[in-house]
């Protein structure tokens, strides 16, 4: 295991930094689009993916999970973004890093422009108690509520007014402390 590791480690220091990695991101004109991996960015890709499948429980799989999954995400590449950051919570539900790849699946939902993969990822994120009762459960909850409202004015535009006064009807019942009610 050390072995696999310390190779894991020498492809991280090739890595481009994270200031580099995200300013290259931000010069993306589409946020949809896949960035392609670097060379660097492949071989630890490489090296991280052979220490998981040979060592799926080993002490650093957890931080070499992160950082694969961020990097995929810094590269638009959602998929395998998802994939990991929904790992890390199925399994490590109580971890303080749940909460952030909860962070990072929900903003992933929102850059595509989601609504309803953003809605159906966010209740279920809030059936883990460890994210629930964090300060992104709040924030995903709040979430919630704006994007019910966002629906059903999404339907009043769209000129469906039946459907969108059911939405607002609904919105209003399920939020009556909210300004919009």
């Amino acid at each position: 295991e050390k072995a696999v590791i310390n190779n894991v480690l020498a492809m991280e220091k090739l890595l481009p930094s994270d200031a580099k990695l995200e300013q290259q991101r931000q010069k993306a004109k589409d946020k949809k689009e896949k960035i392609p991996l670097s060379s660097e960015v492949k071989k630890f890709e490489a090296a991280s993916l052979l220490y998981l499948k040979a060592f799926p429980k080993g002490e650093k799989a957890m931080e070499i999970r992160k950082r694969l999954a961020a990097l995929y995400y810094v590269h638009n590449d959602f998929e395998p973004a998802l994939e990991v950051f929904r790992g890390i919570i199925k399994d490590n539900p109580n971890s303080k890093d749940a909460p952030l790849a909860a962070e990072y699946i929900l903003d992933i939902h929102n850059i595509r422009g989601d609504i309803d993969g953003f809605t159906k990822e966010a209740a279920e994120l809030l059936k883990n108690p460890t994210i629930a009762k964090s300060p992104v459960g709040k924030e995903i909850r709040d979430n919630l509520t704006k994007v019910s409202f966002l629906k059903a004015d999404s339907l009043s535009k769209s000129g469906k007014f039946a459907d969108a006064g059911a939405a607002f009807e609904g919105f209003a019942k399920a939020n009556p402390s909210s300004p919009q009610a």
